[in-house]
């Protein structure tokens, strides 16, 4: 019965573990060396994140926006953690999928999940 507070503050970028592990094997057969970072195309903070999964999954709720300093964790997480997968697409000649077209994608592979 109470909101759910999401950090708002904190930008990252989704990752899907599929899309992840098609990434790995688009490198390998590309034989690429070094370091290339890969993660779902576009940013978001926490809480517009949470946003797209109700939206998706068709659940209301009432989600209020917080502040890192309002939602205290153990673990301090950095305010931008987005990724760019520049270098990936040069070296594999990939696309990389947007973010929430992936979150809908892993909603799909979980029967127990509302849709």
């Amino acid at each position: 019965g109470q909101s759910l507070r999401v950090v708002d503050d904190q930008v990252g970028s989704p990752t899907y573990a599929a899309d992840l592990a098609g990434a790995i094997w688009h490198l390998v057969d590309a034989d690429a060396a070094g370091t290339y970072h890969f993660c779902n195309e576009g940013i978001c903070s926490w809480y517009q994140f949470a946003r797209e999964i109700l939206r998706q999954c068709g659940l209301t709720a009432e989600l209020r926006p917080v502040t890192s300093r309002e939602y205290p964790q153990k673990a301090l997480r950095p305010a931008w953690s987005a990724m760019d997968t520049r270098l990936y697409r040069e070296k594999t000649g990939q696309p990389v999928r947007p973010w929430p077209e992936a979150l809908g994608r892993y909603l799909e592979q979980d029967p127990d999940l509302p849709a």
